[in-house]
């Protein structure tokens, strides 16, 4: 496992998961909330972030290593705040520095928050992280058009070299309860090297939740940069 760990951590360097869990309820107190993670080594910091209102409000964070736990703002009165989990540097929750599967971490982290499935509302995976290729994303996301399309659109606004910047995969539009999208570009700060990769889950049901979790990873992001470049 750390070997697993260390060959995928360099690679990961950079990367970064949230994971937000949205309950029908309160099952934990703020009191409990922070005893339950100071109980686990986690150190605490104020953070001051942005509410759905648009107000700004100041937040504790609670960290351990790469892992980031806080409350989020609540949408409104009558919903619970959500819990945000921010994994720094990771792709694949399986994963840990310790030898420990950070998905286990944090299910533990729910457990004792007296949290099940059934009191589960939505919860939400987010990754960004990027990919290094041999080919210019770019060329290879224009290449993914029918041909002749670029060249008429260049036609009709009077600009020339017009290409496919960005690439959006998705279930459905906007994401429902149980909603898969992937977004793919090029990296602003490497444009003919890098894409910049976006995959952002979410479902009502912890089971279909955990069986995402046990298929992504490193090897699905690589095989999709793969299969677009193909005959690019």
């Amino acid at each position: 496992m750390l070997e697993e760990f260390l060959m995928s951590s360099a690679r990961a360097v950079g990367s970064n998961i949230q994971v937000t869990l949205q309950t029908k309820f309160q099952t934990f107190t703020p009191d409990t909330f922070q005893r339950v993670l100071k109980e686990q080594g986690f150190s605490i910091a104020t953070a001051q972030l942005s509410a759905p209102t648009g107000q700004l409000s100041q937040a504790q964070t609670f960290s351990k290593g790469d892992l980031i736990v806080l409350l989020g703002p609540s949408p409104n009165p009558q919903t619970p705040p959500p819990i945000l989990f921010q994994i720094l540097n990771m792709i694949d929750l399986k994963l840990t520095s310790d030898g420990t599967a950070m998905i286990d971490r944090i299910k533990e982290i729910l457990t004792r928050l007296n949290i099940v499935p059934d009191v589960i509302a939505s919860i939400t995976f987010n990754c960004t992280t990027t990919v290094t290729t041999s080919q210019e994303p770019t060329k290879v996301l224009s290449s993914r058009l029918r041909p002749g399309v670029l060249k008429s659109m260049s036609k009709i606004l009077g600009f020339p070299r017009l290409q496919l910047m960005t690439m959006r995969l998705g279930t459905e539009f906007p994401l429902e309860k149980h909603s898969l999208q992937v977004l793919l570009e090029p990296l602003v700060t490497a444009p003919k090297s890098q894409y910049y990769v976006n995959v952002i889950f979410t479902s009502d049901n912890q089971k279909d939740f955990n069986d995402f979790i046990r298929r992504f990873g490193e090897v699905v992001i690589d095989k999709i940069v793969k299969l677009l470049s193909k005959d690019a």
